[in-house]
């Protein structure tokens, strides 16, 4: 993946207390647009934050507001030193055009988007350029100006749940493959053929079993049951019943959806461990050259619209 956007859960909730989150328009009596507006708008302007500890530095390059949406967005700069080098073309790898300093860092814009809606529930969206990410600075920089503000509430910032990313790719996305797997063979032709040897077949075999659509063509038949298996209210022998191998007995199921024309493989009995990175770079023109904030912007509010279509 060159270039993701990366979404993320933003909540408040009274200190101390367990699941007690509070409406993000009245965190004691403050809209938090109107907070993260003021915090941004502290690190604009050519003013910014740096940390010679970690050699980490970032800044806010610009700050569009749209209050009927309830929704920040812009792009930020972060940046982190390291070791001195010298830096050469590829093209002339023995010239130096340059000698790299600790404090010298490779800074480009990074894409933000916050939607703060009147409920508990609000998102980020940040981008990931390659491996470079403004997540770890920022959600710092935040919680800091947030706890010498509000001693009484804690702010999370965290991936969002994955349970909503999964209902997006099952409601949005178009089904194109589904594996079923098995340590455990589906007959005892195998184990009988391999027992004189001594050799335990099923400690060295994976059996799966595939559906794959054909060309320009779905599995969304499969989508209800998908769910159902996803929310736990159907087992994975079921899937088994259905498409007639009931011999074989699945322990993980894998299904690859098709979201706007990317692929993503999902571990529907996992669905905890699915990444919530979504994948841009098929939808831009150069993913070696970064994208302007209008192309990235109209993207992240089409990922935001889905995740928010899940209700």
């Amino acid at each position: 993946m060159a270039i993701g956007l990366m979404a993320y859960a933003f909540r408040i909730k009274e200190r101390n207390s367990n699941n007690n989150f509070v409406n993000l328009d009245d965190v004691n009596g403050i809209d938090m647009m109107n907070f993260i507006q003021n915090f941004l708008s502290q690190w604009s302007n050519g003013n910014y934050y740096t940390n010679p500890d970690s050699i980490k530095a970032f800044t806010v390059l610009s700050i569009n507001t749209d209050s009927s949406n309830r929704r920040i967005s812009g792009q930020l700069i972060s940046g982190e030193g390291g070791i001195p080098a010298e830096i050469r073309n590829i093209n002339n790898i023995n010239q130096v055009k340059y000698n790299k300093q600790a404090e010298d860092s490779e800074c480009i814009p990074l894409y933000y988007l916050f939607y703060l809606p009147a409920r508990t529930l609000g998102i980020l969206i940040l981008e990931r350029f390659r491996r470079i990410s403004v997540k770890q600075v920022l959600s710092s920089l935040i919680r800091q100006n947030f706890n010498s503000k509000f001693h009484d509430f804690t702010i999370e910032i965290d991936p969002l749940p994955q349970k909503r990313l999964l209902d997006m790719y099952l409601r949005e996305g178009s089904v194109k493959k589904i594996t079923l797997s098995s340590h455990t063979s589906p007959g005892n032709s195998i184990e009988e053929r391999y027992a004189n040897d001594n050799k335990d077949i099923e400690e060295l075999a994976t059996y799966e079993f595939t559906i794959k659509s054909r060309k320009n063509r779905d599995l969304n038949l499969f989508q209800r049951l998908l769910s159902k298996i996803a929310n736990g209210s159907a087992n994975l022998d079921t899937f088994s019943n259905i498409v007639g191998i009931r011999e074989f007995i699945p322990t993980e199921i894998t299904a690859t959806f098709d979201i706007n024309g990317k692929q993503k493989n999902v571990r529907l009995d996992q669905p905890d461990e699915i990444n919530a990175i979504y994948d841009i770079s098929s939808e831009l023109d150069d993913v070696n050259m970064h994208p302007n904030y209008n192309v990235i912007n109209k993207l992240a509010i089409e990922y935001l619209n889905s995740l928010l279509n899940n209700g």
